[in-house]
């Protein structure tokens, strides 16, 4: 097992923890679908993910954890588009006057879920460290939502061999039939996705997840 330490120069936006694996799929993804890729994959373009380069478990969930911090900031943000009147001689003669409640031109202010952490951290097992590190090198500038937006960017990262029980502790979603639940504490039921592509509505069931306190 390893650990994985991400330093951050901006505060992250997430509402449910980033998990490793899913990460690693993106810069996967992104890898093999090359100019195919982008942002909003559909079902058309979903990859075989079992060969990327983290190890799966027996039951079909890979051996990678959610993301984990010690200290953190909790505020709320916002992002926010509005037109100014300065930059009307972009519409020129087209219109006598600029929809901002619809269309392209709409306004907006959409608060953000905000944490200040100077660090996160995962843990996972990997065939491959040297893929592992290729793929975040290449793909993976930021941690969490809204990185155009300066979120969650990475300074840089740190691996090192860890002892983490990866069996006997809730580390990641796990499907509740996957579990006894005799045999484990502090954890929560959640229905969320447990293997990537997370947003793919297959994917979804009744997980136990990390008790967050």
């Amino acid at each position: 097992m390893y650990k994985i330490t991400f330093k951050l120069l901006s505060p992250i936006c997430f509402v449910d923890r980033p998990i490793f694996d899913g990460i690693i799929a993106y810069a996967y993804a992104k890898e093999n679908l090359k100019e195919k890729f982008y942002q909003k994959l559909n079902i058309d373009d979903i990859i075989d993910f079992s060969k990327m380069p983290i190890k799966m478990h027996q039951k079909g969930y890979f051996i990678s954890s959610q993301m984990f911090f010690d200290e953190n900031i909790n505020f709320i943000g916002s992002w926010k588009k509005r037109w100014e009147s300065k930059y009307d001689f972009l519409v020129g003669d087209k219109s006598r006057k600029i929809r901002t409640s619809q269309g392209y031109f709409k306004s907006f202010n959409i608060p953000l879920n905000l944490f200040s952490i100077p660090e996160v951290y995962f843990y996972f097992d990997t065939y491959n460290l040297e893929e592992i590190k290729f793929l975040i090198d290449k793909h993976i500038a930021f941690l969490g939502k809204k990185g155009s937006q300066g979120y969650g960017l990475i300074d840089y990262y740190e691996i090192e061999i860890s002892n983490i029980d990866f069996e006997n502790n809730i580390l990641r979603p796990i499907p509740k039939k996957f579990v006894n639940l005799n045999d484990i504490k502090d954890y929560s039921i959640k229905f969320t996705a447990w293997k990537p592509p997370y947003w793919l509505p297959d994917n979804f069931d009744e997980c136990v997840v990390t008790k967050e306190i």
